[in-house]
């Protein structure tokens, strides 16, 4: 099939239904892109690791389920309905499932968790319904965020044999596992970078990306309607409620959230961030949070180019938008302002339209999501959901001011915090920590260390010619490097805070030791 040139998406492959158009023109396709980030990955994790015998065996998670999505498959069998399965014989002590379930959103889990608790208790009464890769996995993290180190000794073994039937399941799996196949590498993915093993992470980011591309997740369809499977993809067996048709939208936004947020992080390039590719091929709808599919809702609106229709948005509302949403859209914004800041090309007009667009979109986000939140918080439900409420405020309002600092960051900065929206959003963002009591958090999103970081950076560079001014001037301290170094200190004590109330936080003290390292030169007066 030869591809017409017409973008985003030419005739050929609409009618064709492919996943992406193969363009002649140049550019790397999603396929492509996945494929030279797998490369990339493996290549620096054999060298960092030196082929040792502890390092961690890896598959080509687009190679593998690009051919079990061409084999012939029973949509009607189940995970637990294969003979190869072994789950009925795995158990989850029930201190690391306790565990597991108070840290499940912080590892990305996306399916219903009542639900899979009860699955989960018929598995292991002998009725095999899940595949063994999400019973490792729902262990892997149960082990790492579990205060009983009784079983610390175990999770090696349960790395191993997770990442072991990962590679079997991806390449040898039907159709009414995917959901639970794609959970397992979310989790695993979480696991590598709460532990601050990034390539790793980001090997098993690029996996999941794939399964989604393959099974067609980005463009979930309103149930009422007719899907018809394109050639070479997975066919979903029809969704049986809403919760399980919010299983799906939630599991893909929920990969999409972590491929953007990630790859910014790890310098890599995004196969769900080409404006020209998927942007406008992405029609899932936004998620709700699992309550409301509980209670028989689904979105309003199906079938739209979600993304291209959010950044055309104007004014942005979130007032009707869900937790769940509002992280998306903080994500989508975040990482096109890190992107745009980072190709930075003032004597362009249109990059210059692009930069006060965007500069506006976020300013716009920053006000609604506050106006909602405030409004929330008045509400009587928010005592039962407040720390999940709480935690959603911390990361998504954290993230609006962090896209703002690395939009403006290009900018020459004078470093008054009257004038500079780097400096001003670095303030309020360390600020929210008191707002938000968040000492009391036993745990947190892992992403929270590189915004802290973030911030920290723009606090630190601020002090710094401060107290360069200062010395110079001999002159005592100024009001703002008080009020600077106080948002710095609360950066500082949150973060070593939350290394010891969690046990999984290896990220957040990997970033809290680099701040440290450059905030040594303030040890002196």
């Amino acid at each position: 099939m030869k591809c017409d040139g017409v973008r985003p998406m030419c005739a050929q492959c609409v009618r064709a239904d492919e996943v992406e158009c193969e363009y002649t023109d140049g550019g790397l396709t999603a396929s492509q892109l996945l494929e030279q980030n797998v490369a990339h990955l493996e290549a620096r994790i054999r060298e960092l690791e030196g082929r040792s015998s502890e390092s961690v065996t890896l598959h080509d998670p687009h190679a593998a389920f690009s051919q079990s999505r061409h084999r012939p498959h029973d949509d009607s069998v189940t995970g637990g309905e294969r003979a190869d399965t072994q789950s009925g014989s795995w158990k989850i002590p029930e201190v690391l499932l306790k565990a597991f379930v108070d840290h499940a959103f912080a590892f990305g889990f996306f399916l219903n968790l009542p639900r899979f608790l009860a699955k989960l208790d018929a598995t292991e009464e002998g009725d095999n319904t899940f595949p063994d890769v999400i019973l490792y996995a729902v262990h892997l993290v149960g082990l790492v965020t579990s205060r009983d180190r009784s079983y610390k000794d175990q999770e090696s073994q349960v790395l191993s044999l997770l990442i072991q039937s990962l590679s079997s399941a991806v390449s040898d799996f039907h159709a009414g596992q995917l959901l639970h196949i794609l959970q397992a590498e979310v989790l695993l993915s979480n696991y590598f970078l709460h532990h601050d093993r990034r390539l790793e992470g980001g090997y098993h980011i690029t996996a999941a990306v794939s399964m989604v591309l393959s099974s067609n997740l980005h463009r979930v369809q309103d149930p009422s309607s007719l899907a018809i499977p394109g050639p070479g993809s997975v066919s979903l067996p029809p969704p049986t409620d809403s919760v399980e048709q919010g299983e799906r939208i939630n599991a893909f936004w929920a990969v999409y959230s972590l491929d953007r947020f990630w790859s910014v992080k790890l310098g890599a390039q995004s196969a769900l961030s080409r404006a020209d590719l998927l942007a406008s091929q992405i029609t899932t709808p936004w998620p709700l949070d699992m309550s409301e599919y509980e209670l028989g809702m689904l979105p309003d609106v199906w079938a739209v180019q979600t993304v291209s229709s959010f950044l055309g948005e104007d004014p942005i509302d979130l007032s009707n938008d869900s937790y769940a949403t509002k992280r998306a859209k903080g994500i989508v914004l975040f990482s096109d302002a890190v992107q745009l800041g980072s190709h930075f090309v003032p004597e362009n007009p249109g990059f210059q339209a692009k930069f006060l667009e965007m500069d506006s979109k976020l300013e716009q986000y920053k006000v609604s999501f506050r106006a909602t939140m405030d409004q929330f918080k008045s509400n009587l439900e928010y005592d039962n959901l407040r720390p999940y409420a709480t935690r959603c405020m911390l990361f998504t309002q954290t993230m609006a001011h962090c896209a703002t600092i690395k939009l403006h960051a290009p900018l020459q900065q004078d470093w008054d915090i009257d004038t500079s929206r780097s400096l001003s959003n670095a303030v309020q963002a360390a600020n929210l920590l008191q707002e938000l009591e968040v000492t009391t958090f036993e745990y947190i999103d892992p992403f929270m260390g590189i915004l802290w970081s973030i911030v920290a950076s723009v606090l630190i560079r601020a002090l710094t010619i401060a107290r360069q001014l200062r010395a110079a001037n001999n002159t005592g301290q100024s009001e703002q490097e008080v009020l600077v170094t106080n948002a710095l200190d609360r950066i500082l004590n949150v973060m070593q805070a939350l290394t010891v109330s969690d046990p999984s936080a290896a990220l957040i003290a990997h970033e809290l030791q680099n701040i440290r390292q450059h905030t040594c030169i303030f040890s002196s007066p």
